[in-house]
């Protein structure tokens, strides 16, 4: 898969649309790009939870995505899911 060069790829883009379905396709046909970072250090999973996609983020947690991955400012996506309250969507898939 070709990414630009913001490293943007098309799980970022579905999760930042809200598209859980195509979030389901991407990851069933290659889960290896789900902790894959933009140049900000941003996985799908920390645009989803910034957006405010619970489903998309109850997905990329249930496959997997690290939900301690810190972007290039130290921020992981679950320190943002605790103040927008889906704090309960990343601990019960990471658990």
């Amino acid at each position: 898969m070709r990414v630009p060069q913001d490293g943007r790829t098309p799980l970022h883009w579905a999760a930042s649309s809200g598209s859980t379905e195509i979030v389901c396709y991407l990851i069933a046909k290659n889960s290896d790009v789900i902790d894959n970072v933009d140049e900000g250090g941003w996985t799908a999973l920390h645009i989803a939870v910034s957006a405010g996609h619970e489903d998309v983020v109850r997905e990329l947690v249930g496959a997997g995505a690290d939900v301690n991955r810190k972007n290039d400012k130290g921020i992981t996506p679950l320190l943002v899911m605790f103040p927008l309250g889906i704090i309960s969507t990343g601990l019960t898939y990471s658990v």
